[in-house]
Order: structure tokens, then sequence, then C-alpha cells
């Protein structure tokens, strides 16, 4: 099985990432020249695809045309916030940091309920979103989301959190193209091959909360897209990771639909 993987994930992995990288950048450029926007907003964690959306806008846009926001709190590794600055200082992009800790505990202290991890989780990313609209309000700019194909396809993010953006400059990769594609923009190997995390409290692993790895739920995404049927996923990435996978995309899957309007 680990074999079968690896071979998919090597199919998966095989792009012209020349050629990605020249049509998300004509598409970030024409997007914002549609919209009459000057400048592009992106939150900056030190992770991969917060990089490598933040390079391509930078690339696309020219660097002065771009604001990364980096936003830490007690949970924020402080590996992330230096790989985050460097990498600002790398694409020579304008940058604003600032804890969002006395916010999200003033807001938690309001509330009559006790708020577990993942209510403060969220409620920081929704924070967070809250930071970068109100820096694109004021700057005629757009807020760049940061999200993957692999996580959005599973609901791996906070609706209205990080889920909320303007345009998804990676949002047709999967993460492991997402790192690929980082590779061919020069990102430091630190940031290309770091573990996935939000940081949203401590110690917080993507793939432990998920309860499978990045490379299954891309075969399973990638082979389901080809055709390929149930059973012949599941030799690839397992009878138990399959089910996981299925199971996160359908509860996921309402993160992605239009907010109902009910009849009368």
């Amino acid at each position: 099985m680990a074999g079968q993987l690896e071979k998919v994930v090597g199919e998966l992995a095989n792009l012209d990432y020349q050629k990605v990288e020249s049509n998300l950048k004509k598409c970030i450029a024409d997007f914002f020249k549609r919209t009459g926007r000057e400048k592009a907003i992106a939150g900056v964690s030190g992770g991969v695809d917060s990089a490598v959306a933040l390079a391509l806008c930078a690339r696309a846009l020219k660097p002065e045309n771009v604001l990364g926001l980096v936003m830490p709190t007690k949970h924020t590794p402080n590996q992330d916030l230096a790989d985050a600055k460097a990498l600002l200082k790398k694409l020579n992009c304008e940058y604003e940091l600032f804890s969002l800790d006395k916010i999200v505990d003033e807001m938690a202290s309001c509330w009559s309920m006790r708020p577990d991890k993942m209510v403060l989780g969220n409620l920081t990313a929704r924070v967070r979103m809250a930071h970068l609209y109100a820096h694109a309000n004021s700057l005629n700019g757009l807020v760049v989301g940061t999200g993957d194909r692999s996580e959005i396809s599973i609901g791996y993010f906070t609706k209205f959190g990080d889920g909320g953006c303007d345009l998804l400059p990676i949002g047709g990769l999967l993460k492991t193209q997402v790192r690929k594609l980082g590779e061919h923009l020069g990102l430091p190997t630190a940031i290309t091959a770091k573990p996935s995390s939000p940081a949203l409290w401590g110690d917080q692993s993507a793939e432990k909360e998920l309860e499978t790895t990045y490379e299954k739920v891309d075969a399973y995404l990638w082979m389901s897209e080809k055709g390929l049927s149930m059973d012949q996923i599941v030799k690839v990435v397992g009878k138990k990771d399959a089910a996981r996978i299925r199971q996160l995309i359908e509860y996921g899957s309402h993160k992605l639909e239009p907010v109902p309007i009910l009849p009368i």
C-alpha cells in the first residue's frame, strides 16, 4: 500500500510549475484589475499555504501592492513568527504585526459559557478575518485567502474565519502541489516542508486532528476526480483512512454551500 500511495502522490505532484505560476499570476492580476482594487491583504502565518499565496501576489502585483498581516497569539510557535517575518522581508512586502490575545480574551470573558479550545480557536480565526477586512476596506484592497484544495475539500477551515476571503490563489492546488510550487518559487525549505498546523491552540497538529495524512487526502481527492472506484482508492489509502476522508468531506460540505434561504 505504501508503494502505491507514493506512486499516486508522485503522479499528482507532476505538474509544470512554471506554467502553474504563470497562470496564477495572470489570474491574480486580472482579478485585481477587474475589481478596481489596489492592495492585496494576506494573513501570513509562517506556513506553506500563506507563504505561497503571498509570493504569488507579490509577483503578480509587485511587492508594494501587497500587505501582510502577522497576527500571532500565545499559541503561535516562535519559529512560525520568525519564518513569517523572514518571508515578508525576502519578498520585500510591507507588513503589520499585532497579537490577538487581548481581543480574543476580552470577547471570551463576556460569555456566560465556558469555551473549549475549539470555540476559542474558531473565534481567533474569525477575529483574524475581521482584521484582514478592516485593512482591505481602508486600503481599497482585497483579502487574499490562503486555503488549498485539500483543506477546502474536506472542510478543514473555519467558516467566516480563514474561509472568509475575496480570492483563493491556491484553492485549485492540493497540499502536495502547493509544497512543490513553493519549492519552485524558491521559498525556504523551513516553510515548504513544515508540518501543517493552524496553531489555534498549543501543540495543534493538522494531521493529528484530521486523523489521516495529507498525502492520503490528496490521493483520495485526485483519484476520485479521475473517476477511479472506491475499491481502487481503498487499495491506495486504506479502508480506515478512506472512510475518515469521506466522513470529513460529508461533515464539512455545508461550509462550501451558500447560506440557505428558506422558502416562505
